[in-house]
């Protein structure tokens, strides 16, 4: 009996032992586990911070070189100075037909690449992406009509089309425009000839984007796009671009009943991103030769130096997107709208041309400086659109193409580092 109870109470100790024994080999295992995670997603989050700083000014560097492309073919001297010899409604008339088809362009790329799947990532997985946009300029955004604007004080006597800055790169129908000031009961005036500016004669845009999406919680994920103010000095172009965006994909599926049985991915995803362009011109409109101020001092060159434009452009875009993934190869089509608006101004000082009459001799050209002279905000571009394509995953590599149809035709295409 003595034996049996000391066998017994051995066995127990022994139970006791096993289990004191489990439980740290279990909890070895949790903790190996957690650190194991905690160092995967440190590693991922590296190499995304690593590839961020090492593209992020490379990306803002080509968007601004492109669009100081456009600007720097707008903002030429004769340009301003047509814009600029008449009324402030009619500059701003003008301003807008010529460059709101850029405006649109840049609206269209803000709300490009955004996806390449409808599968949102899973809690803590996340993507990096780089996608090219080429955006295909619509033959009727290529000339304005000039009759449309109703313009008061420029006089065609002919053409009634000019071209926009995508347009013909020539010179637009050549016009006048009365500069008149009245000194009662006489009105002075004189006439000025100028002609409309050239277009570009460009027909595309290709512009990158540079994006980081990342898992949440309930099947969605978000994706940052964000670009560091960056500048870019130059001879006679001195620029300055920043850009940010936000976007938010969430699973459908989950809601309907049986849906993860469903062999397919079907999200909504919503966007929204700013840009802000500016190209700093110093002296690209000066007072002409020997034209004076109203008092008779002449122009100093240096009063002109801080003349500049500033592009400011707001895009948003809400998508269905439905995806298939067979094998390596993900098929994705979806349907959307999207919506942007561009808001561009001339800021500095600039001669604007005038007239003296002193009531003896003839009516005299002369300049007034005016500060920040021109704002323009466009009408705000919206359309529906649909959009196809593909994605290859190559371990964790992606490929993808797709081409968007609507009012503004876009091909894209990139690739990225990808951890579901």
């Amino acid at each position: 009996m003595k034996i049996f109870c000391s066998l017994n109470a051995v066995s127990k100790d022994q139970v006791k032992l096993k289990k004191i024994k489990r439980y740290f080999v279990n909890f070895y295992k949790k903790t190996c586990s957690f650190v194991i995670i905690k160092t995967n997603i440190n590693f991922k989050l590296k190499i995304t911070m690593i590839l961020f700083r090492k593209y992020a000014k490379v990306i803002a560097s080509t968007v601004l070189i492109s669009v100081c492309l456009f600007a720097g073919q707008a903002y030429s001297q004769k340009n301003v100075a047509a814009i600029l010899q008449s009324t402030s409604d009619d500059a701003t008339k003008i301003t807008g037909a010529y460059m709101k088809p850029l405006g649109d362009a840049l609206g269209v790329y803000m709300n490009s690449g955004w996806y390449n799947t409808g599968a949102p990532h899973s809690l803590l997985g996340f993507d990096v992406t780089c996608t090219f946009n080429t955006m295909l300029v619509p033959k009727l955004n290529k000339t304005y009509n000039i009759a449309g604007l109703n313009l008061s004080n420029m006089k065609f006597a002919t053409g009634k089309t000019a071209p926009t800055i995508f347009g013909e790169d020539k010179e637009g129908p050549t016009g006048d425009v009365i500069i008149t000031r009245a000194y009662p009961p006489i009105v002075a005036s004189d006439t000025v000839h100028y002609s409309l500016p050239a277009g570009t004669g460009i027909s595309m845009m290709v512009m990158p984007t540079f994006q980081i999406g990342l898992g949440l919680m309930k099947n969605t994920d978000i994706t940052f796009r964000y670009v560091p103010k960056v500048e870019t000095p130059g001879s006679k172009i001195t620029g300055k671009v920043s850009l940010w965006g936000v976007g938010l994909r969430h699973d459908l599926l989950q809601y309907l009943p049986g849906g993860k049985l469903i062999p397919l991915s079907l999200s909504i995803m919503g966007a929204y991103s700013q840009m802000n362009f500016g190209a700093d011109f110093p002296n690209a409109l000066n007072p002409p030769n020997g034209v004076t101020y109203e008092n008779g001092t002449m122009p100093v060159a240096s009063t002109y130096a801080d003349q500049a434009l500033n592009v400011n452009v707001k895009a948003w875009n809400v998508n269905a997107i439905i995806s298939k993934k067979i094998l390596m190869v993900t098929v994705y089509v979806s349907g959307g709208y999207n919506s942007s608006k561009a808001e561009y101004a001339l800021n500095g000082t600039y001669p604007i041309p005038n007239v003296y009459f002193d009531g003896v001799h003839a009516p005299k050209p002369i300049v007034v400086d005016k500060k920040d002279p021109l704002t323009v905000t466009d009408k705000k571009l919206s359309y529906f659109k649909g959009n196809a394509g593909l994605r290859l995953n190559i371990a964790i590599i992606t490929l993808h193409a797709d081409y968007t149809f609507g009012k503004y035709q876009t091909i894209s295409g990139g690739l990225g580092i990808s951890f579901r």
